[in-house]
C-alpha cells in the first residue's frame, strides 16, 4: 500500500510540506507522523524485544514492514534499536538497562533516574568547566570501563569501534528506507534535553535537583546556563551547514514539575537561550513537551518563529490561537487509537484538520510514541495512514 510509483516525487512533496509547516504556512497536505518505537517490533512480531538492540540489521526488516503497511510523511528517530547495546556494553555504561541484559527479553530498555553524576557541592568544578568535569568526573562515574586502567584506552577504542559500526549500518538502513518509500528523515539530529532537564536527568537525578532548587539556587542556574553552548554544539554539529529541514530534536520533561513562578526564574532563561541561539543559528528544535504545558503558554509565545512542538498535553484551542510563533503537533488521541475503531479515528483526526491546519503549522501526530502493541490497535494506525496517504496523494 506504501509503495508509490514515483518515490522521489513523494520525498520532495513530503519535504516541502514539512517546510511550509515549519515556516507556519498551509502546506498541500498536513503532514503525518507516528514514532512507533517497540510497537513497530510487536506489530513485526517475528522477533524479542531485545534482539533489536544487538543485531542491528534486523531494524531493516522491521521498518520496511512498519513504512509497507504504515505509510507516513517523515522518518521519525524512536526506532527498534535506538540504543545500541554493543557500545555501552564496551565503556561499561550504568545509564540504560537493556532487555536480554538487565531486563526481561521482552521489556523496553529503561533510563534510570537513581544514580549522582555530580556531587552537591560540585557545582562550581562543573560550571567552570563543564567538558573538563565530563571527562575528568561524570563520564567515568557512568563508565565503569572508562575509569583509570591499563584497558582503559582499549575500551575507547572498542566504544568508538562500535558506535561507528552502529551508524554504519544504522543510517544506511534508513537512507534505503527513504529511498524505497519516499519517506524523508524529519531528524538529523538530536540534543539529549533542555539545560535544566540535562542537569536532573544526567548528573543530579530529579529528586536532588529539586533540593537544589532549594538550597543552592544560584549555582543550578549557573549550571544550567553553563551547559547552553555544548548542548547547542551538540545537535548542530551533525549538519555540514545550517538546515531547517531535516531538524533537531529535543525531548523536554523537568519544566512540568515546576511551579510556573519557579519555572520562570530557573528553567525558562537557560531553555530559552537554547531555542533562540538554535533559530538564529539557521535551524529547526523540534521539541517534545512532555506532560501539560498549558501553564507555561505564555512563556512559548516568546520564541521567536522557527521551532516546532510536539506537546504530550495542552489546551489545544489556546495553543491554535496564542502560540501563533510556533507549530504543532500531538492531537492524535491514544486512547482513541487503542480503544476506538477506524471509522471513529479517521473521522476525529479530518476534524483536527479542518479546525487546524488553515493555521499553518500543524502536523499529525500522537502526543507520544508508541511504547506497545496495547498503545495504539494496528487496525486504526493501518486505516488512518491509509486514509491520509490517498487522501493526499492518489
Amino acid at each position: 500500500m506504501a509503495k508509490v510509483v514515483n518515490p522521489n516525487k513523494l520525498f520532495r512533496q513530503r519535504v516541502r510540506a514539512f517546510g511550509a509547516m515549519r515556516d507556519l504556512k498551509q502546506p498541500k497536505f498536513t503532514p503525518f507522523v507516528i514514532p512507533t518505537k517497540e510497537w513497530a517490533i510487536e506489530f513485526y512480531g517475528k522477533h524479542d524485544l531485545a534482539a533489536y538492540n544487538y543485531n542491528y540489521s534486523l531494524i531493516e526488516k522491521v521498518l520496511d514492514h512498519l513504512y509497507d503497511n504504515i505509510p507516513m510523511d517523515g522518518l521519525t528517530p524512536s526506532y527498534p534499536g535506538a540504543k545500541p547495546a554493543p557500545f555501552f556494553d564496551a565503556l561499561g555504561a550504568k545509564t540504560y538497562k537493556f532487555p536480554g541484559r538487565d531486563l526481561d527479553v521482552n521489556t523496553a530498555s529503561q533510563f534510570p533516574q537513581n544514580n549522582i553524576y555530580m556531587e552537591a557541592n560540585e557545582y562550581p568544578e562543573f560550571i567552570d568547566d563543564p567538558i573538563k568535569f565530563f571527562l575528568d568526573k561524570s563520564i567515568p562515574r557512568k563508565h565503569s570501563n572508562l575509569r583509570e586502567s591499563p584497558r582503559k584506552e582499549l575500551n575507547l577504542i572498542k566504544g568508538a569501534m562500535e558506535i561507528t559500526r552502529y551508524r554504519s549500518i544504522y543510517y544506511s538502513i534508513l537512507l534505503k528506507i527513504a529511498q524505497k518509500y519516499g519517506i524523508p528523515p524529519i531528524f538529523q539530529s538530536s540534543i539529549p534535553t533542555g539545560p535544566l532537564d540535562f542537569i536532573g536527568d544526567f548528573l543530579r537525578t530529579l529528586t536532588q535537583l529539586f533540593i537544589d532548587i532549594k538550597r543552592q539556587p544560584e549555582e543550578v542556574k549557573a549550571a544550567a546556563d553553563a551547559i547552553v553552548p555544548i548542548l547547542v554544539k551538540y545537535g548542530e554539529s551533525a549538519f555540514a551547514k545550517p538546515a531547517t529541514v531535516p531538524a533537531i530534536m529535543v525531548p523536554l520533561h523537568v519544566g512540568m514539575f515546576l511551579r510556573p513562578k519557579d519555572f520562570e526564574e530557573f528553567y525558562w532563561p537557560s531553555f530559552k537561550k537554547m531555542a533562540v541561539t538554535l533559530i538564529n543559528d539557521g535551524f529547526t528544535p523540534v521539541f517534545h513537551g512532555e506532560s501539560d504545558w498549558t501553564p507555561y503558554i505564555e512563556f512559548l509565545s516568546e520564541l521567536p518563529k522557527g521551532s516546532i512542538w510536539l506537546f504530550e498535553k495542552i489546551d489545544w484551542d489556546r495553543a491554535d490561537e496564542e502560540l501563533t510563533n510556533l507549530a504543532f503537533g500531538g492531537t492524535i488521541p491514544l486512547d482513541l487509537l487503542r480503544f476506538g475503531n477506524p471509522e471513529k479515528v479517521i473521522s476525529e483526526v479530518q476534524s483536527q484538520i479542518d479546525k487546524y491546519s488553515p493555521r499553518g503549522g500543524f502536523f499529525l501526530c500522537t502526543p507520544m510514541p508508541l511504547m506497545s502493541i496495547a498503545d495504539a490497535k494496528p487496525e486504526n494506525v493501518m486505516a488512518l495512514a491509509k486514509y491520509l496517504f490517498e487522501k493526499n496523494f492518489m
